[in-house]
């Protein structure tokens, strides 16, 4: 057996070594799963011919990308752009999905499609990292990388809206 670096062990920054169980470390693995889910989310709407969609979901996966960079490189976000927006003018979409949506807050109908419902799904796995995220910081909230997943978050929603109102014809 190996005498190195123990097993249960993992590179915070730089040689900082913590424990798997580190709450830092628990939010990076939540910004994989998320980014994962983005990617699987993008091939269902591929898949389905919802091409709007998939290139909305693969500005998602960057977007969590650029978040995940920041936080190993302790740095503020520069997030890029989802379908042609920046993430204000979506978090402002999002807070009024009448207006450009012409419905308020649904739950995706399985006659919409799996891409649909699955990008429901990653809205609210978003949410979890947003307060995986809040966690790890305890009382040193990172205020830039809270802002930036909770910009993503409304503009996942902002992409469900638009493949609903897409759907409903």
């Amino acid at each position: 057996m190996s005498m190195g670096k123990k097993q249960h062990m993992t590179c915070l920054r730089g040689t900082e070594m913590v424990s798997k169980s580190n709450p830092w470390i628990a939010f990076r693995g939540k910004i994989d799963t998320v980014m994962a889910e983005a990617a699987y989310g993008a091939a269902l709407a591929e898949a389905e011919g919802k091409l709007l969609l998939r290139d909305g979901l693969n500005d998602i996966v960057r977007c969590l990308m650029e978040v995940m960079g920041a936080e190993v490189c302790l740095r503020e976000p520069v997030m890029p752009t989802v379908a042609g927006r920046d993430l204000e003018t979506l978090h402002d979409m999002s807070h009024d999905p009448i207006k450009y949506f012409g419905s308020w807050h649904f739950v995706p109908e399985p006659h919409e499609g799996a891409a649909l419902s699955w990008t429901n799904v990653l809205r609210t796995r978003v949410r979890e990292a947003e307060r995986d995220l809040i966690v790890a910081c305890e009382d040193d909230i990172n205020e830039g990388l809270c802002y930036a997943l909770n910009r993503i978050s409304s503009a996942v929603f902002v992409l469900m809206c638009e493949e609903h109102s897409r759907c409903k014809g």
